[in-house]
């Protein structure tokens, strides 16, 4: 968990536990409650609240980074990962009419599941990178291998367009 998140998640706690213990202490204004006092709980020892927190949708299905090998990382491998679900791109009908084509080179984060954990653009031909990145994150892979256990590994996936 990154330190920002759990900074967040200490001062929601502590905002939680503020409101309790003041809601207890101050009933609202003309309540039959105004005029009688709420006893305090009897046990001392008060149970810390608990607060759990979604994961946005930038979090579902990443992997903590410190486990992943930074984008440009050297990683051994003794067998590269393998394409096995290759998604062809969606050609912009934007860029199909004003007759943009080339070949956008993408680097794919491989997870040791086959699956893409992330996509870097390293050439970019402008009005295709989306199409391109979008095609990336639906490809899967037979994952990279070293000493025989799968690896997580950044490889080069180039992305052709072409209006012939």
């Amino acid at each position: 968990m990154t330190f920002c998140r759990t900074l967040i998640l200490l001062l929601a706690s502590c905002s939680i536990a503020g409101c309790a213990q003041q809601a207890r202490q101050t009933p609202p204004a003309g309540s039959a409650s105004e005029r009688t006092t709420l006893p305090e709980p009897t046990n001392s020892a008060k149970p810390a609240p608990t607060l759990i927190v979604a994961p946005g949708p930038e979090q579902i299905g990443v992997v903590p980074d410190s486990s992943l090998p930074k984008f440009g990382d050297y990683v051994y491998v003794e067998e590269l990962p393998e394409a096995l679900t290759r998604v062809p791109p969606i050609y912009p009908d934007e860029a199909r009419r004003n007759g943009i084509q080339g070949t956008v080179m993408g680097q794919c984060l491989v997870l040791r599941d086959g699956t893409v954990g992330d996509v870097r653009i390293v050439k970019s031909v402008p009005g295709l990178d989306e199409a391109a990145v979008a095609c990336l994150r639906q490809w899967r892979f037979k994952p990279a291998m070293a000493k025989g256990q799968p690896v997580t590994v950044w490889v080069g996936v180039p992305i052709q367009f072409s209006l012939h």
